[in-house]
């Protein structure tokens, strides 16, 4: 089984019955392969963040505060998640070596 996302459908409601999975979604209930389920998506708009001197200066308070409250929100805690994968294989590729050496 792979982790890929095949389809995508926004629903009204919250309550999603074997109608929708075929009607809208697609799916053969038949077959066993499929193995949909519900998901809620987040998605926020961090181009700021990121490429502006703005948003940059934002994350550079941040880390400097000593107020822990700002890890709670989760927005912020999305904003860093994002920023840890993409920052992560450089950082093992450039500072592991120096500490196993």
């Amino acid at each position: 089984m792979t982790e890929e996302i095949v389809s995508v459908a926004k629903s009204t409601t919250k309550y999603i019955d074997d109608i929708f999975y075929g009607n809208i979604m697609g799916e053969d209930k038949v077959h066993k392969d499929y193995k949909s389920f519900p998901v809620l998506l987040k998605v926020m708009k961090i181009g700021w963040i990121l490429n502006d001197e703005v948003g940059k200066s934002f994350l550079s308070s941040i880390k400097t505060s000593d107020n822990m409250d700002y890890f709670n929100i989760q927005g912020l805690i999305m904003v860093i998640e994002y920023l840890y994968m993409k920052v992560k294989k450089i950082q093992l590729f450039f500072l592991l070596p120096l500490y196993l050496f």
